[in-house]
């Protein structure tokens, strides 16, 4: 007996997301096969001293001096403290001025930039609105193209302005 499917949602958005992103030349590290991430530390054995895991690290997208995470969650008008310590700590450790978060939300909203103390940097809030009132599945695709496009667009002004 089959009583329901489980799926992994945040899973299928990242790599919705790199679709996006791919042909935007961002890199889509795979934690699970431990590929495509960069160290914590300058040396190997540093790693090694520190934790017997090697710390490696995994944003879900970067590029020279970009880090992106993608959230499958609403944000509800701000990003949890552990999420923004993360992509901190990606943008620190590979030297990166721009750091964000790509979400769904079912309402249009602005894009919106903060800017880091310290060593300086930008956070960036990504929302993607998933259309809700679209009349056919012809309408939602038209309208996710569209979408989809002005969000490449944004990142891409956003890479060249660095």
């Amino acid at each position: 007996k089959i009583y329901g499917i489980l799926f992994d949602g945040a899973w299928l958005w990242e790599e919705y997301l790199n679709t996006i992103l791919e042909p935007l030349n961002f890199n889509h590290p795979e934690n699970r096969k431990q590929k495509g991430g960069f160290r914590m530390f300058e040396k190997d054995a540093d790693d090694e001293a520190i934790s017997k895991n090697s710390r490696r690290l995994y944003p879900d997208f970067w590029k020279k001096n970009y880090i992106l995470d993608a959230k499958y969650k609403h944000l509800n008008g701000g990003v949890g403290r552990e999420d923004l310590y993360q992509v901190v700590t990606y943008m620190h450790c590979s030297a990166a001025k721009n750091g964000g978060f790509i979400y769904p939300t079912e309402k249009i909203e602005e894009n919106v930039t903060y800017q880091l103390e310290g060593f300086g940097g930008f956070m960036h809030l990504f929302p993607i609105h998933i259309p809700q009132m679209a009349t056919s599945f012809k309408a939602f695709i038209d309208e996710m193209k569209t979408i989809e496009n002005e969000f490449a667009t944004e990142i891409l002004n956003l890479c060249i302005k660095i």
